[in-house]
């Protein structure tokens, strides 16, 4: 459109994006230092919804391509956003439009970084805890626990030709799902990990979702406001519902946790 600001070229840093091996962490660092201090490439980019466009075509490199240059180019940029925009309002300190882009089609992307190597998803899932820690309510508002559960039945199955690498971010996702839940249980959140054990076809899946609310129940503060949730007729409703699956291990945890439910009311009676 001829209305649409033009991005301007001019790299302060040249060094860096030359030592760089990763044609990808070359492309994010040269970014980086097109949006330093320059309002109107950042506008540019926000206006045409530039992070969007480079999240879809991430999905479709080559995965030796989404190293750990890369990770650090993308922290870096997060880093430069963070400090360099102004922030959407006064309630979301430094959490620009831009920075809210970035996390939306790239590092909240799941379906990208499922397809990394273990090394990365590692380093990716550690800067993730890092972030959802810093603004544990900005991201529990637009990443929380139906968003992470999404991500779970989307990009972890079982069944993919690497089931190791889907256990590793599995395991990741519903941890960030507990951390959000032991700042306060929300009824919505636990129907929806309720919801989540009776639809999910894959059995790992049911299995990790049981054990997450069982350790909930048995730890404070999370134990007895968990528990009373669990023991509404709805929960037990669907709980008795699961009961009747012939699968053993899926009984056995969920007898487990309703045994759990049962012990922690009866002693805050």
């Amino acid at each position: 459109s001829l209305n649409e600001p033009e991005m301007q070229i001019g790299v302060k840093d040249e060094t860096a994006v030359e030592k760089t091996e990763n044609r990808v962490a070359r492309f994010v660092i040269l970014l980086e230092e097109m949006l330093r201090d320059c309002p109107t490439n950042q506008e540019s980019l926000l206006s045409t919804n530039g992070f969007a466009v480079i999240g879809a075509l991430l999905i479709n490199i080559p995965p030796d391509e989404l190293n750990m240059p890369l990770v650090k180019a993308l922290q870096s940029l997060c880093l430069l956003l963070s400090y360099d925009v102004n922030p959407i309002n006064s309630s979301d300190e430094a959490y620009s439009p831009l920075l809210h882009d970035i996390y939306q089609h790239i590092l909240f992307n799941f379906e990208l970084w499922s397809k990394v190597d273990h090394e990365v998803r590692i380093a990716h899932i550690q800067y993730l805890s890092v972030i959802i820690k810093d603004n544990l309510q900005l991201c529990r508002r637009l990443y929380g626990v139906q968003f992470m559960l999404d991500a779970v039945r989307l990009y972890c199955s079982s069944n993919i030709e690497q089931p190791d690498t889907a256990c590793v971010l599995r395991r990741a996702i519903f941890g960030f799902v507990k951390f959000y839940m032991r700042h306060g249980i929300q009824i919505a959140e636990v129907k929806a990990i309720l919801s989540f054990i009776a639809v999910t076809p894959d059995l790992d899946q049911k299995l990790e979702a049981i054990e997450l609310i069982t350790v909930l129940v048995e730890v404070p503060p999370t134990s007895l406001p968990l528990a009373r949730c669990l023991a509404s007729q709805d929960a037990q409703d669907l709980l008795v519902g699961l009961l009747h699956t012939p699968c053993n291990a899926l009984k056995t945890s969920l007898l487990v946790l309703v045994r759990t439910v049962v012990d922690t009311c009866c002693k805050n009676k």
